[in-house]
């Protein structure tokens, strides 16, 4: 990955903080900003970025709430949702770090009819998602983005997915 003029990396939910930090780390004009509801997850991301000498932005809210500045403007936005499926939706801040609702999908759904809005003209979005979060949908279920799968592997019993979203070309 090259770094040109100003990137803007957005991270929803935390644990994207070393991808946070290499981007930094390639030069340039790099703005960082991380948002997790959970403000430990947010402490332990400024500490992981001063570890690695880059400042990150954090904001704690639920997803992009309170962010319409962002609007067009996000390069790179890499999601790390909470994709376990369970049988009732989250109750508290450690479940929601995890548990993903019935179809593990409750903050993704949530969250996708945002992402063509974040993203500028060139932005990438990356998504973390789970082999029973139904691949094929998520990958349709961005009307103004295509969707592909960047990476697939087995991590213990998780079978794991990275996808990525461009913007359609027209």
């Amino acid at each position: 990955m090259q770094v040109s003029n100003t990137m803007r990396v957005s991270n929803k939910a935390t644990s994207y903080t070393f991808q946070t930090c290499e981007c930094q780390a390639l030069g340039g004009n790099v703005t960082s900003l991380a948002t997790d509801y959970n403000p430990d997850a947010l402490e332990c991301t400024v500490e992981t970025g001063r570890l690695n000498g880059v400042k990150i932005e954090v904001v704690r809210t639920d997803l992009d709430n309170g962010l319409s500045h962002l609007e067009n403007k996000v390069d790179i936005l890499l999601f790390n949702p909470p994709y376990v499926p369970t049988e009732e939706d989250p109750k508290n801040d450690l479940e929601r770090c995890w548990a993903g609702g019935p179809n593990g999908r409750g903050a993704v759904d949530r969250f996708l009819p945002r992402v063509s809005k974040l993203l500028s003209e060139k932005g990438v979005f990356y998504l973390v998602a789970l082999h029973s979060n139904n691949i094929p949908a998520l990958l349709n279920a961005c009307p103004d983005l295509v969707g592909s799968v960047a990476m697939e592997r087995r991590c213990g019993i998780e079978h794991l997915y990275i996808l990525k979203y461009t913007r359609k070309q027209i």
